[in-house]
């Protein structure tokens, strides 16, 4: 297994978290809970990106 440093800082990237958002989305079965999602989308990331 390789050893990569300095992980954290791609990781908290708002590209890679809209990413993630927009996979969530894509793999989840429950409209009514996209909906909300995407209705409060720049809620949720800020919320990631400041924890």
């Amino acid at each position: 297994m390789k050893r990569k440093k300095n992980l954290y800082e791609d990781i908290y990237k708002l590209e890679n978290i809209f990413n993630a958002f927009n996979e969530i989305c894509k793999n989840t079965k429950n409209k009514r809970k996209v909906r909300n999602y995407k209705e409060y989308k720049c809620i949720y990331i800020t919320r990631v990106y400041n924890t």
